[in-house]
């Protein structure tokens, strides 16, 4: 298993991503003290200022124990910035027999097939087609694979159209949602907790504890909306960046009811009320928040809107 709990090994202080101390495949994930190891893909290295696995020849990390050091690739771009992390050099090579790749694909080589194929299901999983010959692949972690050149590329390159979908980097919409309008996705639900509607006033008025919720009222009919994701609602401007709207602050329930709300500056983050106290949090791997579901979804369908995206930015 890739991913396995050890906190024996690994202190988790704050919740987040980082890097393990000796090994440059290894970064551990903290969620509320909890330590969960995961190891890049083969070839790959974690780099700990994107927060993602990176190809071994774009990532400073060498045989021996020493600091991430700010690097230049031959482009002139800079890979990361100085980050206080230790690593040791791992090989690529590897005397050991790499496990069968478990994945529930549906997909089969055609008789006369020869190459490498999408998955129909997944986009970061493919095939490789021969006589006789199905061997199923996978890329490292936050990349997909592009059937156009038949590697593996960021996400927003990809183009990737598993399960029916077309993902590109421009195909979630970001667009303001209001009581009657939809998201991307029709089938989710929006949470969040009625407020009582006047029956003779008609408008939108601010929720009592979200600040990136607002509620339309209309004959005392109450339709929940929200901002687009990293956005607060401003009751005469409308949704607004944070630091706009400088009196609303996200608040717990007196009642100790578990509430959730958005973190504007983080895609992978959130906010919960435990016991009435607002504690902040954050997803497990290759997930994200999403502000329709109130949890944390893959993150091929969360809706990052003007927050970081942490996983393929």
């Amino acid at each position: 298993d890739r991913h396995k709990r050890d906190a024996a090994q690994f202190v988790c202080k704050e919740d987040g991503y980082y890097p393990d101390p000796a090994n440059c495949r290894i970064y551990h994930i903290c969620t509320s003290g909890i330590d969960t190891t995961a190891t890049c893909g083969e070839g790959t290295s974690w780099d700990p200022a994107k927060k993602i696995c990176g190809w071994e020849n774009t990532i400073e990390c060498k045989k021996g124990v020493r600091k991430w050091d700010q690097i230049t690739d031959i482009r002139g771009v800079t890979l990361f910035a100085n980050v206080a992390a230790f690593a040791a050099r791992v090989t690529r090579k590897s005397t050991t027999t790499r496990p069968p790749i478990k994945v529930d694909s549906n997909f089969t080589c055609e008789y006369d097939a020869d190459g490498y194929f999408p998955d129909t299901k997944y986009c970061h999983i493919y095939h490789y087609c021969g006589i006789g010959v199905h061997t199923i692949l996978q890329c490292a972690d936050n990349l997909w694979f592009s059937p156009i050149s038949e590697e593996c590329e960021w996400p927003e390159k990809a183009k990737c159209r598993a399960a029916g979908h077309f993902y590109t980097s421009s195909s979630i919409p970001t667009n303001l949602v209001d009581g009657s309008e939809t998201t991307h996705s029709s089938q989710l639900n929006i949470v969040y907790p009625p407020i009582p509607c006047p029956t003779n006033v008609q408008g939108h008025f601010s929720d009592p504890y979200d600040c990136s919720a607002f509620h339309y009222c209309n004959g005392g009919v109450d339709k929940p909306g929200f901002c687009e994701p990293g956005l607060f609602w401003d009751k005469k401007l409308g949704c607004q960046w944070p630091k706009d709207v400088p009196n609303c602050e996200y608040k717990c329930p007196p009642n100790g009811e578990s509430l959730r709300f958005v973190a504007p500056h983080s895609c992978c983050h959130y906010y919960e009320c435990v016991n009435g106290h607002r504690k902040e949090k954050v997803c497990p791997l290759h997930k994200l928040f999403s502000v329709e579901t109130k949890s944390c979804e893959h993150f091929q369908v969360v809706n990052c809107g003007a927050r970081k995206n942490c996983i393929d930015s």
